[in-house]
């Protein structure tokens, strides 16, 4: 996913607004299932700061879960 991100702001010069906007545009064909919560419609999308680079910087699973060294699944 983040490389998709990259790929659409080098591709189109700003960053996606939403995650529509990646399969509207061909980046994806549909919003992909989250591993760990096993839905499309969870995904935490972090937004940049900057108001003239406004859209998604990251994108993070919602998952309260952790790995088995401790991690939790939304961190990475």
């Amino acid at each position: 996913m983040r490389s998709v991100l990259d790929q659409y702001v080098m591709d189109k010069g700003t960053r996606p607004q939403s995650l529509d906007a990646l399969v509207k545009a061909g980046y994806l064909k549909q919003i992909p299932v989250d591993p760990m919560t096993r839905r499309n419609d969870s995904w935490v999308l972090e937004r940049s700061n900057d108001p003239t680079k406004p859209g998604i910087v990251n994108i993070r699973s919602s998952s309260r879960s952790t790995s088995r060294d401790g991690t939790a699944y939304s961190t990475w």
